[in-house]
């Protein structure tokens, strides 16, 4: 791999001066250092996810402080086959609007605004070192369309603030069908068989982070992890998201 050239800090502030950038969130000029077309007040703007929370799935639990158990019914009678789950804030308002930003308009700089953002939910849920962060992979042909993996680009910023390596020995082999509108168990069939582990990985006795952009409904993040479970008898699987869907109704 080539070595990235940086542009020097003082000629990226020429370059917002001659090409200023807008706030995806309130459309003022901002000018930071990573060059993120976000400003800060935004950012601080943003709402995290409300405690308590699944001790397991990291889903906010009906009832608030007053909720009577630690985990949500879906993983009481249905256990995920990843040790526990935490997303920095619920994917709607200005969070939905970033990662949309970030995922589906080229703005890789918000990369690093939203790696900031798992680095407070690894300090405050993930406290244990680990051995590796694990992206969830895009499928070459999705990679092609975008041009880039958002959630490997995430790992990699969320790496430089933790140390902590990045492991990319995961593939999607599968090209799965659009998971919106899907119910639970299509959802679940079309990603059967989805994602393959690198022969030459092993994770025995590990603990990794896998990471990813969005929490939906778990079936993703499901699917891969059953998959790193079937590689490798693995210590631990907690799974990072810098976003969580909010289901309402039986199951929460």
């Amino acid at each position: 791999m080539g070595c990235v050239r940086k542009t020097p800090y003082p000629w990226r502030i020429i370059q917002h001066l001659l090409l200023p950038q807008q706030c995806e969130l309130c459309g003022r000029i901002t000018v930071n250092r990573d060059l993120s077309p976000v400003c800060p007040d935004c950012i601080e703007g943003l709402k995290p996810l409300p405690e308590p929370v699944c001790s397991v799935c990291g889903i906010p639990l009906p009832g608030g402080t007053f909720s009577p158990v630690d985990t949500c019914s879906k993983c009481r009678e249905d256990p995920p086959p990843f040790d526990m789950a935490r997303a920095w804030g619920p994917y709607q308002g200005g969070l939905r609007t970033l990662l949309r930003a970030y995922k589906f308009q080229g703005l890789r700089p918000l990369s690093s605004p939203l790696a900031t953002l798992l680095m407070s939910i690894m300090e405050h849920h993930f406290p244990e070192s680990y051995d590796g962060i694990m992206p969830i992979p895009l499928h070459k042909k999705r990679l092609a369309e975008r041009g880039y993996d958002q959630a490997l680009l995430l790992a990699r910023k969320l790496s430089a603030l933790t140390g902590i390596p990045v492991i990319e020995g995961a593939t999607r082999v599968k090209e799965t069908s659009p998971q919106h509108g899907l119910s639970s168990s299509r959802r679940k069939s079309n990603l059967a068989g989805a994602f393959s582990m690198g022969k030459g990985l092993n994770l025995q006795g590990k603990r990794i982070l896998v990471l990813d952009d969005v929490f939906t409904t778990g079936a993703t993040v499901s699917a891969f992890c059953t998959c790193l479970r079937k590689k490798s008898e693995i210590d631990f699987i907690g799974v990072l998201t810098v976003a969580r869907a909010i289901r309402h109704g039986p199951g929460n």
